[in-house]
C-alpha cells in the first residue's frame, strides 16, 4: 500500500539482472516502516519471473557467530546435488559448520561463494536477499560486500537495514506512508474508530505502517469508541516496543533523563530543562540526543524546545524506564516546578503550586489509595504529593506527606527521607503519626541514621499511643503492626517480639487473617500446627485474585517457608512485571528473592541466580540495603554449596558489615547458615556444629529461630560423624517433637534421612528407602542427592558395595550437574571406595547429560558426522554442534575419541547405549 514507486525501483533492479548485468540495492528505513514487506514482494516478483532467489535474515543473538547469516543464505546451495565433489562446496561446508574441517578464512569463503553463485547463474538469474542486515554477523557482511563488489553478471543483491551507509551499495530510503495511504491502512485495520481517536492515532503513527496496525490493538473497545479517553502516552504492543528498543538501548542515562522530562512535561523549554540539570549536563544531553537522531530542536536560544523524532518514542521510553528513572525525573521536575508559578499538569507533575484546594486534594488522596491497593505505587506517590501541595492546613499536609513517605520507603528511600524532613518542619512530633512512624522505621532499618532498635522504639511508641489500637479494620494500624513484625524479624532477638505480639493480640475480635497466620508460621515455623498449615494452603489457593503487593508477599513468605511457592508464582510474577513499569520496587525485590530461595531448595540454582540478578537490576543503583544483604545471602549460599570459598567470604563479610552495627541478628543467622553449608560440603563436622549451634542449640528449635529448620540434617550428620550419637539422638528427638516432617514433603524426606542416620542397619535401610520414596522426592535435587549419598555410604560401610554404587553414581551425577564440587568430591571418594571402575564413575558423569546431549554424543563417538547426526535426528547442524560442545564440557573431554572412552561406546557400531543405563530410542 502506497509503495508503487518503491516497487518500480525493485523491478528496475530485476530487469538489469535479467539483461545480463549486475545490480545491488539497500532498502533503508526506520523500524516498522515496511522493509520486510518490500523484500518479500521482491522475492515473489523474482520467483514469478524464474529467478533463483536466495534469502536470509540477520538475527540479533547470532551476531557473534561467524557466517551465521551466510549459512541460512547458502544452505540450499551446498546441500544440492550440484555441490557434490565441488571444491567450493567443501570450503563452504567447513565455514558453515556442516563438516568438521577447520573453518576457512573470509577470502576463501568469498571465492567459494562466488563460484557457487556463478554456477547457479548458468540456469537462471540469481537474486540474493538479506533482511535485517544490521543484525548480520561481521563475517557474513564481509562476504556479501565482497560479492557486491565483484558485480557478477546476472546476480542482484537486495538488502534491508535500519542504518544508512551500512551496505556500501545503492540505497533506497523507505519513508512513511503519506496521509491518504496511512488513513486507508488504519481504516482497513479498524474501520469503526471514533473520529477523534482515528485522528489521534494517525498523528502519533506518522505514517509508520507497524504503528498504524498495532496502535489500535493496544487500546480497549471503550477507547476505540471514544467512551473512555485515550491516555496522553499511548500504550504500545510488544512489537512496537521492540521496534523502538534499539534506539533507546544506546542512550546514556543523561539523555534518557532529558527525554523523560520532556515526556512528562512536553512544554518545557530548553532553559527549563537546563534548570532540571543542576550539574550543567543538559546541553551535552541535548546534543547527544540530537546526534542519536531521537530529537529535533525547534527555535533558538533559551526558549527553544525539543521534539521527539517520532511521537511513539515517548511512549516506548516511558514503558522502558525503571521506577527509579521515573522517580528521578519526578524529583527533577518537582524542583523545577518549585520556581514555576503556573499550574503544570500531566503524569510528571508532583505539585500544583500557587493555590490550595482541599476538595481536589481529597479526591487525589482517594485516587492515590486506589492506585496503592492496585499495586501502582509510583502513581500513588505522585498523587499524594500533589494532594499535599494543595492542602491548606499543616496537620493534613503532614498526614498526606507521611503517607507519601511510607509509600516512597518501598520505592526510593531518598524521597522518603526528603519527605520525612519536610514533615518534621510541619509537625515536630511526627513520629506519633502511625504512617510517619512506618516510613521512618522502614528507612531507618534499611540503614539510614539508626539501627533496628531505634526503628522498633519509634513503632512501638506510635502504636501504643494510637487512640484506636484495638481496631483490626484500621488500615494505618495494621500497616504499622506489619512494619513492627518486619523490624522484629530483621532484628531476630527474643526481646523484640513481645511488643509485636502485644500489639497483635489487642486487635479484636481477631487480627486480619494474613497477619495472624504470618505470626504463627513463617516467623516461627517450628511451632506451626497442622490446622494453621491448612489455613495457609487456603490462602495460597486464593492468591490469584489478590492485587495488594503487601498481602501477596506475606502469603508468599509462608508458602516458601513450607515449600509451596510454585502455587504463588503467577501472583509474584505479576508484582515483578508491575515493578518494571510503574509498580512498587521493594515487594518485587522480595518476590524475586523468594523465587531464588525456592530455586535453591529445588536444585534449580540457575533460576536463583537469574532471580537475584533481576532483583539487582530492578534496584538500579537505588539505596536498598535490604536487597543487598538478602541477595548476598542467596549468592553466598550457592557459593558455599559449590565450594567457592573466595566469593562466599566476600559476600558474608559484606552481610556482617551491614548487620552488626544495626543489630540485625537475622542477617548474622543467614551468615551462619552459609558457613554451615560450606563446612558440611567439605566434611568439617566440628565446623558444622560450631556454626549451626549459633543459630539454635542442639536438641531444640529456639523460638523464632526460623533458620534452624534449614540446618537440622547438617547437625545430625555432623554429630554422627563425630561419634556423638547422644547429640544426634537429641536433635532427632527435637525434630520429632515439632513434627518436622509434616511441614512439607522435602522436610519429610530430610526427617526420615535424619532418623536413618541414627538407626541400626536394617531399620536404617528401610528409613532411607522411605525417604527416597517421598512423593516427588526428586523435585528437591540437592537434598535428594544428599540422602542418596548417605544411604550409599551406609551400604558401603555394611559391605554392600554393589548395592551402594547406583545410589552414589546418581548422587554424583546430580552434584556434578549442580556444580556442587565439594559434594561431588565427597561422593566420588565414596564411589571409588566401593571398588568402582572408571566405567562406573564415568557412567555417573554421563548421567549429567540431557537425553539429547547423550544421544548426540554417542553418535559422534561412533564417528558419525554432524551432518549425518542432524539428518538422523531431524535437527539443525548448529543444534548438533551446541549439544556436542556441552557434552565435551560436562565429560571433560576434547575429542570424539574421548567421548567414546567416557561413554564406554564400543567400536561395534552399536549406538544409543551407556553402560548401566537404559537404551535410548
Amino acid at each position: 500500500m502506497g509503495r508503487t514507486g518503491d516497487v518500480d525501483r525493485i523491478c528496475e533492479l530485476l530487469a538489469t539482472i535479467i539483461d545480463g548485468s549486475s545490480g545491488s540495492l539497500a532498502v533503508v528505513g526506520e523500524p516498522g516502516i515496511g522493509k520486510t514487506e518490500i523484500l518479500t514482494s521482491a522475492a515473489g516478483l523474482g520467483e514469478s519471473r524464474g529467478y533463483r532467489v536466495l534469502h536470509a535474515t540477520g538475527v540479533e543473538f547470532e551476531t557473534d557467530i561467524d557466517f551465521a547469516t551466510l549459512q541460512e543464505l547458502l544452505l540450499p546451495v551446498v546441500d544440492s546435488p550440484r555441490a557434490t565433489g565441488r571444491s567450493w562446496a567443501a570450503t563452504l561446508r567447513a565455514a558453515l559448520g556442516l563438516d568438521d574441517d577447520a573453518t576457512s578464512d573470509i577470502t576463501a569463503v568469498l571465492r567459494a561463494t562466488t563460484s557457487s553463485i556463478r554456477e547457479l547463474t548458468a540456469d537462471a538469474p540469481v537474486l540474493v536477499i538479506v533482511d535485517d542486515l544490521h543484525w548480520a554477523d561481521a563475517a557474513s557482511r564481509a562476504v556479501l560486500d565482497g560479492l557486491a563488489g565483484l558485480e557478477l553478471d546476472r546476480v542482484g543483491i537486495l538488502t534491508a537495514t535500519r542504518d544508512r551507509g551500512m551496505s556500501g551499495r545503492n540505497e533506497m530510503t523507505l519513508g512513511p506512508l503519506d496521509d491518504a495511504d496511512g488513513a486507508s491502512l488504519l481504516d482497513a485495520i479498524r474501520p469503526s474508530l471514533a473520529p477523534s481517536v482515528r485522528a489521534r492515532l494517525l498523528a502519533e503513527a506518522q505514517g509508520n505502517p507497524l504503528a498504524l496496525v498495532d496502535l489500535p490493538a493496544a487500546l480497549s473497545a471503550e477507547q476505540h469508541s471514544g467512551i473512555t479517553p485515550v491516555p496522553r502516552l499511548l500504550p504500545l504492543t510488544h512489537r512496537l516496543r521492540d521496534a523502538f528498543a534499539p534506539q533507546l538501548a544506546s542512550l546514556s542515562a543523561e539523555v534518557r533523563l532529558l527525554l523523560l522530562l520532556h515526556v512528562l512535561q512536553p512544554t518545557a523549554s530548553r532553559a527549563d530543562l537546563a534548570g532540571a540539570f543542576p550539574d550543567g549536563s543538559a546541553t551535552r544531553a541535548i546534543v547527544d540526543a540530537a546526534d542519536a537522531g531521537v530529537i529535533a530542536i525547534a527555535g533558538v536560544g533559551a526558549e527553544a524546545r525539543i521534539r521527539l523524532s517520532h511521537p511513539l518514542l515517548g511512549s516506548a521510553l516511558f514503558a522502558d524506564s525503571t521506577p527509579q528513572e521515573r522517580t528521578n525525573a519526578h524529583r527533577r521536575l518537582g524542583r523545577l516546578l518549585a520556581h514555576t508559578p503556573h499550574e503544570v499538569t500531566g503524569p510528571g507533575a508532583l505539585h500544583v503550586v500557587g493555590h490550595h484546594d482541599e476538595p481536589l486534594a481529597s479526591h487525589l488522596e482517594r485516587s492515590a489509595e486506589a492506585a496503592f491497593r492496585e499495586g501502582d505505587w509510583t502513581e500513588a506517590l505522585t498523587l499524594l504529593t500533589r494532594a499535599a501541595g494543595l492542602t491548606p492546613t499543616p496537620p493534613d499536609r503532614a498526614r498526606r506527606l507521611a503517607r507519601a513517605a511510607y509509600i516512597a520507603a518501598g520505592s526510593d528511600s531518598s524521597i522518603a527521607l526528603r519527605l520525612i524532613d519536610e514533615i518534621r518542619g510541619l509537625d515536630p512530633g511526627f513520629t506519633q503519626s502511625l504512617t510517619a512512624a512506618c516510613a521512618a522505621a522502614t528507612v531507618i532499618a534499611s540503614g539510614h541514621d539508626g539501627d533496628i532498635d531505634m526503628a522498633h522504639q519509634i513503632l512501638v511508641r506510635a502504636i501504643d499511643g494510637y487512640a484506636h489500637h484495638t481496631d483490626p479494620a484500621d488500615e494505618a494500624l495494621v500497616e504499622a503492626i506489619g512494619e513492627l513484625r518486619w523490624v522484629c524479624w530483621l532484628g531476630g532477638r527474643a526481646e523484640l517480639w513481645p511488643a509485636y505480639y502485644r500489639a497483635l493480640d489487642r486487635l479484636t475480635p481477631r487480627p486480619p487473617i494474613v497477619a495472624d497466620l504470618a505470626s504463627r508460621t513463617s516467623l516461627d515455623p517450628a511451632r506451626t500446627t497442622a490446622t494453621t498449615l491448612h489455613e495457609v494452603d487456603a490462602l495460597i489457593r486464593g492468591m490469584h485474585a489478590e492485587t495488594d503487593p503487601v498481602q501477596v508477599i506475606q502469603i508468599a513468605e509462608m508458602a516458601v517457608t513450607f515449600d509451596r511457592l510454585p502455587d504463588c508464582r503467577v501472583a509474584l510474577d505479576r508484582i515483578v512485571d508491575a515493578a518494571e513499569h510503574r509498580g512498587p520496587v521493594l515487594p518485587a525485590i522480595w518476590a524475586l528473592l523468594m523465587i531464588a530461595r525456592d530455586g535453591r531448595n529445588r536444585g534449580d540454582w540457575q533460576t536463583g541466580v537469574d532471580a537475584v540478578d533481576r532483583a539487582r537490576r530492578l534496584a538500579n543503583g537505588a539505596d536498598y540495603n535490604l536487597l543487598l544483604w538478602a541477595a548476598d545471602y542467596e549468592m553466598a549460599w550457592l557459593a558455599a554449596a559449590r565450594g567457592d570459598r573466595a566469593s562466599m567470604a566476600v559476600l558474608t563479610d559484606a552481610m556482617a558489615a551491614w548487620a552488626i552495627p544495626r543489630r540485625a541478628t537475622t542477617v548474622i543467622a543467614c551468615v551462619e547458615h552459609v558457613e554451615t553449608t560450606a563446612a558440611a560440603g567439605r566434611g568439617d563436622a566440628e565446623g558444622v556444629l560450631a556454626h549451626a549451634t549459633s543459630i539454635s542449640p542442639i536438641g531444640e528449635f529456639a523460638s523464632h529461630a526460623w533458620m534452624a529448620i534449614s540446618v537440622a540434617l547438617d547437625v545430625v550428620d555432623a554429630a554422627v560423624r563425630l561419634r556423638r550419637p547422644d547429640l544426634a539422638r537429641a536433635h532427632v528427638d527435637a525434630m520429632d517433637r515439632i513434627e518436622y516432617g509434616r511441614l512439607s514433603p522435602r522436610l519429610a524426606m530430610i526427617h526420615l534421612t535424619a532418623h536413618a542416620l541414627i538407626a541400626d542397619d536394617e531399620q536404617a535401610r528401610a528409613l532411607y528407602r522411605q525417604a527416597l520414596a517421598v512423593p516427588n522426592a526428586t523435585t528437591w535435587r540437592f537434598d535428594h542427592a544428599r540422602a542418596q549419598l548417605m544411604f550409599g555410604a551406609h551400604l558401603r560401610r555394611h559391605h554392600e558395595a554393589a548395592a551402594s554404587r547406583p545410589l552414589l553414581a546418581e548422587a554424583l551425577a546430580t552434584f556434578d550437574g549442580l556444580g556442587a564440587r565439594p559434594w561431588s568430591d565427597r561422593t566420588r571418594a565414596e564411589l571409588e571406595a566401593t571398588g568402582a571402575t572408571r566405567v562406573v564413575v564415568t557412567e555417573a558423569m554421563a548421567r549429567s547429560l540431557t537425553p539429547q546431549e547423550r544421544h548426540i554424543a554417542e553418535l559422534a563417538a561412533q564417528g558419525m558426522s554432524n551432518k549425518k547426526i542432524a539428518e538422523r535426528l531431524a535437527i539443525s547442524h548448529r543444534t548438533v554442534g551446541n549439544h556436542l560442545h556441552k557434552a565435551y564440557r560436562k565429560l571433560d573431554v576434547a575429542s570424539r575419541g574421548g567421548l567414546r572412552d567416557a561413554l564406554c561406546v564400543p567400536n561395534t557400531g552399536r549406538a544409543g547405549r551407556i553402560v548401566g543405563s537404559e537404551r535410548i530410542s
